[in-house]
């Protein structure tokens, strides 16, 4: 059977092998009454598994092949036999994506760390972006408060708007900074891919979040608001409570 060619994903027998050819198998079941036997070529070789837990661990960097993409990741074959699983929150810092399909196509060729092996399940977890320079280890110096941006708008909802002020950087633009009043649909207002000129209001790296402001056309009037903003925060005062408050039940995945 084309399952037992071989410890990796086989398609098609013609992969392998061709009539004539010689191979050593192992026999796996036989069936007298159907004059049946089964044989297997993988169960002739070692089973990629039984070595797993001492060769590959938790750091480990490797190279390999994209073989399927799902809705909720990638899976990709580290060694013949051996496939792990990229999470879809695992595979790029760059931009929030749906699919593993919008940066990834099967048969490319990916560099991976390992994050988590389980023999037992046969089950290995794997990122991408791990690799990848963490645009959050940064975004302090990057974007100090006051900080004018340009900055594309990803989605709307009833508490403001998310906004990507840069690669892998996602801002919320709360309602109470957006120039509108409450009730009106923030989504009429700023719609996905629109353009939007903000200000760097609050950073938190360790909580991954950062809240912007309308720029304004008054600087010192920016700089006022920025700092009564501010005081606010800190004191939990803000309309809708702290940003860290706002942000607790939203996922930006």
């Amino acid at each position: 059977h084309v399952k037992e060619m071989a410890w990796s994903r086989v398609n098609h027998p013609s992969e392998l092998v061709t009539e004539g050819q010689e191979v050593t198998v192992t026999v796996v079941s036989i069936e007298r009454d159907r004059n049946r036997v089964g044989l297997s070529m993988r169960n002739a070789n070692e089973d990629p598994w039984s070595n797993a837990g001492s060769d590959i661990e938790a750091g480990t960097q490797l190279k390999g092949e994209v073989t399927r993409l799902e809705k909720y990741g990638a899976f990709v074959e580290i060694k013949p036999g051996l496939e792990g699983l990229v999470h879809v929150s695992e595979i790029t810092f760059a931009k929030r994506i749906h699919h593993p399909r919008d940066v990834l196509t099967v048969g490319d060729l990916v560099s991976v760390s390992v994050l988590e092996i389980d023999v037992g399940q046969q089950r290995i977890s794997l990122s991408i972006k791990q690799l990848e320079n963490d645009p959050w280890e940064s975004v302090v110096a990057d974007f100090p408060l006051g900080t004018k941006l340009v900055g594309r708008v990803e989605r709307s909802a009833a508490f403001g708007v998310f906004v990507e002020v840069a690669a892998g950087i996602t801002a919320l633009l709360p309602r109470s900074e957006s120039g509108q009043s409450d009730g009106v649909d923030l989504g009429r207002h700023f719609k996905p891919g629109d353009t939007v000129e903000v200000t760097v209001l609050s950073v938190n790296p360790d909580e991954r979040r950062m809240a912007v402001g309308l720029g304004a056309s008054d600087g010192d009037q920016e700089s006022k608001n920025m700092r009564e903003y501010q005081k606010k925060q800190e004191s939990g005062t803000t309309g809708m409570g702290t940003f860290a408050d706002l942000f607790k039940n939203v996922k930006l995945d």
